[in-house]
């Protein structure tokens, strides 16, 4: 979730990151422990009935989350070919050492296993993303950070919507299928938003338009057995494709009404989520693996790029919003409950580390 601006860098060591880019305090974690203390594993606030009433609220949130991604497309179309490079290279980084970790300690018998290789892929494409972070412009050495961000943004979007289809389908061609007729759809409600949206006389009207467009385009996702998340994301990319004063519109509605969609998936997320010791021992491997993974690939995505601020390591360490919204769309999807587990205990222990990580840097 998009953050206040810090104040102004000082001139100790790796503090030198631009106000633009300062370590911020990350509201993802205490909203997710509110939904942990509301659940039922908590104090029963949120009660399993109550759960399942909110359910259809959730392909909303989660479309809100894809079009914020979708209409910042600029950014990455913005980047040199080397900026691209140091983004993949970070988010591999991240996956492959999560991922070999796991397997490791597996093997070891020091840690079970995560009982199945939809949940083990979904734990491991959430570890390439970072802190949400929709930049406005691509300037100097900024966009480079935000390139890398909106990169690992991508992955559990992308990659895990298509991953999602193949394992909810009995073979591939079948999950192609459904995956083509549900993105024909999506889109063809896409442009009629976009067509409505322009067409608005008033703001109210607009907002209305926007907020239905996102409602009906999470809603068709999710009927169509696509991921909520990658059904907004095409509808956010193809109203940046469409342009004009309805892109503009819809982009800055996106904002407008996001704040509150992305506190409802968090506390959902956490209140969904079950502690138990075999959750809470693959949550800390998977933080402490993410972080160092984040610390690797940051010093190999500086030397690619070049352009990187300096401490962009501790920037990414904050997992942010998009990979607990993925793994609740993978919940719903698949029934993949410990990945769920697994990633919102996971993202409390590294939203932890990265205060700490701040902590170091502001001397606060």
């Amino acid at each position: 979730m998009r953050a206040p601006a810090a104040p102004a860098a000082t001139a100790q060591g790796d503090a030198t990151i631009d106000a633009g880019e300062r370590l911020s305090r990350s509201p993802t974690a205490a909203l997710l422990v509110v939904g942990v203390a509301c659940g039922p594993e908590g104090l029963g606030l949120l009660s399993p009935s109550a759960l399942l009433a909110l359910d259809p609220a959730v392909p909303v949130a989660l479309a809100i989350l894809g079009v914020l991604a979708g209409v910042s497309l600029p950014v990455l179309r913005a980047a040199t070919t080397r900026v691209m490079t140091a983004a993949t290279l970070e988010a591999a980084v991240a996956m492959a050492c999560v991922g070999g970790t796991m397997v490791l300690a597996w093997r070891l018998d020091l840690l079970p296993a995560m009982g199945s290789v939809a949940a083990f892929c979904t734990v491991c494409a959430v570890a390439a993303s970072s802190s949400l972070l929709l930049p406005r412009a691509d300037r100097s050495s900024r966009g480079a950070l935000h390139v890398v961000i909106e990169a690992g943004v991508l992955v559990p979007i992308v990659l895990g919507g298509v991953a999602l289809a193949v394992f909810r389908e009995a073979s591939a061609p079948r999950a192609i299928l459904l995956m083509t007729q549900a993105i024909g759809a999506v889109l063809l409600l896409a442009v009629a938003a976009w067509l409505l949206v322009g067409s608005a006389t008033t703001e109210v009207e607009r907002r209305l338009f926007t907020i239905a467009a996102v409602m009906v385009v999470g809603g068709a996702a999710d009927f169509l057995s696509l991921s909520a998340l990658l059904g907004g994301f095409i509808a956010g990319a193809a109203w940046h494709a469409l342009g004009g004063p309805a892109r503009d519109a819809l982009r800055a509605d996106a904002h407008y009404v996001g704040q509150p969609f992305l506190a409802m998936v968090l506390v959902l997320a956490g209140a969904n989520a079950h502690l138990s010791a075999e959750a809470i021992a693959l949550a800390g491997l998977y933080a402490f693996s993410r972080a160092a993974a984040k610390l690797i690939g940051a010093g190999l995505a500086s030397r690619v790029a070049q352009n990187m601020p300096a401490g962009v390591g501790r920037r990414l360490l904050s997992p942010g919003v998009f990979g607990v919204a993925f793994a609740l769309n993978a919940h719903r999807a698949a029934g993949l409950a410990l990945a769920l587990d697994v990633v919102v205990l996971g993202t409390i222990v590294a939203d932890a580390v990265a205060a700490i990580a701040r902590r170091k840097v502001t001397g606060a």
